[in-house]
């Protein structure tokens, strides 16, 4: 008997039934000696659409469901040959392809199809065979010629081994598989549920932890009740005080109330590692809470830096270096009597958060932050979307959209005068989509009227989001204030949208080497000059720009990526 293997989690981006297509191209005389086996559960419509067509496919085969990493590992060596099609889908990114480097580890030859970064780590006839997007037939053959000859198998699988040696990543498949350092449970605390990118993020990351096995959960200070976010889930959320003088008391202060549930919470879920995000609400009562525990903390903005958190001076829309700077109270950055308040925060904290094993999503944050005693490890942001996006999605050259919150430090009040003078002239038009309070929605009412050209279609749905993107230009991203690793410009690189962004915060790192176009927000010319920039691109360069983005999700932002990144964090803190 030869036995095919698939690990993956059951989604159409795997490509799992081109497989099928595949196996029932054989002669039937070598179906009878295939059987083929899939490790892993997800999409529920997905598996049963691949039960029906493993029922009439002509091979045996068997749907395992995920394996906990010591019988994943049998898995790798008692299969033969290690297959995962893949499939092309702007909104899901196939990435650097962690279960290849796995099956090369064990010694098994790789087949798999040329989509996004896989033929980075399986080389065509070196390692395995690489196919075709959708090719069955090119597919069949390579499964028939690897099959019937085991000496290839052999050649290619060690190969596969030596190969995978060259990658660092494959030290981290070794920790992953260390059981004497075994992550089984991992608790993240956020203060909200849902508000931005942090808590998109939040989500995110717990849905890979646990779509790679590890019990995952949230804890969240959260005013606003959500009925999707129960305890069932993994989700609990303790709504502290939220008067005036509780949220006052909570930042100052441990309060033994809310640090005894916090405690009760921990040892209920005995986890492993705590990381923390966003902690403001409570720190105190947080930081008491855990001392015993493994932890690290995520810094996702710059408020440990900077009292209003900006980084940048508002009046005069520059950056600066922080409080040590000393302009705080220059009556530039807002009331004297907050900013004192906000500054005392900080160093009654700063002792405590500097010793944390810290992480930031942009290289920037971690760099502002060095000359103030915090060493961060920069971990990029994982791109995983649920929405769907067509494959193939004309742009309309006329349309540009910007996504975020509506507020002044986004930029987008300083955008739209300059804005209708670009739009009158070359008959464009902007979409804005983002939450927006009743002061900014006020605002934002009075310009659109002053200045014709855009139109605000409130908050998106985030299903809605792929859609929104997929089918526009260019996005807008004109932050003033320093932005940490914003996820819009992700969701563009995704859906093969050209991005225009100010040289503000991990803005930068996102558009460097040409996947996308800079400009200062400081100077309403070079905004300009971006604009016409972008709308004098030829259909190649445009191309090849948002091409660049899609490759930097596959290799640096994929949920593959950052979970090995993670995972070797949390060994070394345990």
């Amino acid at each position: 008997k030869i036995l095919i293997g698939t690990v993956a989690r059951l989604d159409a981006r795997k490509g799992i039934d081109y497989a099928f297509d595949a196996l029932t191209l054989l002669p039937e005389n070598l179906r009878r000696k295939i059987i083929y086996a899939i490790a892993g559960s997800g999409d529920k419509q997905y598996e049963k659409e691949l039960r029906e067509r493993a029922a009439n496919c002509g091979v045996k085969c068997l749907f395992i469901g995920r394996l906990d990493r010591e019988n994943l590992l049998k898995f790798y060596y008692a299969i033969d040959i290690f297959l995962l099609p893949g499939k092309s889908l702007p909104s899901r990114v196939e990435g650097f392809g962690l279960v290849f480097l796995e099956a090369a580890a064990a010694g098994l030859p790789l087949l798999a199809g040329k989509v996004d970064a896989i033929d980075e780590i399986v080389l065509n006839r070196q390692n395995g065979f690489l196919i075709r997007e959708g090719d069955s037939k090119q597919m069949a053959k390579a499964l028939q010629t690897l099959a019937e000859n085991f000496p290839l198998r052999q050649k290619l699988g060690q190969n596969a081994r030596r190969i995978a040696q060259n990658y660092t990543w494959i030290k981290t498949f070794r920790l992953t598989f260390n059981t004497e350092k075994k992550i089984k449970t991992v608790l993240i605390v956020n203060d909200l549920l849902e508000l931005g990118g942090a808590e998109l993020q939040t989500r995110r990351e717990k849905n890979i932890l646990e779509t790679h096995g590890i019990n995952a959960h949230v804890l969240t200070f959260d005013t606003r009740q959500y009925e999707q976010y129960k305890e069932k889930d993994g989700f609990y959320n303790l709504v502290p005080y939220n008067s005036f003088f509780g949220k006052l008391f909570n930042k100052l202060f441990a309060g033994p109330r809310l640090t005894k549930k916090i405690k009760k919470i921990i040892n209920f879920l005995q986890p492993d590692i705590i990381q923390c995000n966003n902690i403001y609400r409570a720190p105190r009562a947080v930081l008491a809470a855990i001392k015993n525990f493994p932890s690290v903390k995520t810094f996702r903005d710059y408020s440990h830096l900077c009292p209003i958190g900006d980084l940048v001076i508002p009046s005069e829309k520059k950056t600066c270096r922080g409080y040590r700077q000393g302009k705080c109270f220059s009556g530039k950055c807002g009331n004297r009597i907050y900013i004192a308040f906000k500054l005392f925060e900080i160093r009654l904290l700063r002792k405590k958060l500097k010793e944390f094993y810290a992480l930031s999503p942009s290289a920037n944050l971690a760099a502002c932050s060095e000359p103030y005693g915090y060493k961060m490890h920069p971990v990029p942001n994982p791109f995983l979307a649920e929405w769907k996006v067509p494959q193939k999605r004309e742009k309309d050259r006329r349309r540009y959209v910007y996504m975020g919150l509506i507020q002044e430090r986004k930029g987008i009040f300083d955008l739209l005068p300059l804005w209708s003078k670009f739009a009158e002239k070359h008959n464009t038009y902007l979409e804005i989509a983002g939450r927006a309070e009743s002061a900014e929605k006020k605002r934002l009412d009075d310009l659109l009227k002053k200045y014709p050209g855009a139109h605000y279609r409130g908050v998106l749905p985030y299903s809605e989001i792929g859609s929104f993107l997929a089918g526009a230009y260019a996005l807008i991203v004109p932050s003033v204030w320093m932005e940490n690793y914003p996820n819009t410009v992700l969701e563009a690189f995704a859906c093969g949208t050209l991005v225009l962004g100010s040289r503000r915060g991990g803005i930068p790192e996102l558009l460097a080497e040409n996947r996308g176009i800079i400009f200062d927000v400081e100077n309403t010319e070079s905004l300009y000059r971006a604009l016409e920039q972008a709308h004098r691109l030829s259909s190649a360069a445009y191309k090849t720009i948002t091409g660049n983005g899609r490759k930097y999700i596959a290799a640096e932002a994929s949920p593959e990526s950052f979970y090995l990144k993670l995972l070797k964090i949390f060994q070394e803190e345990i």
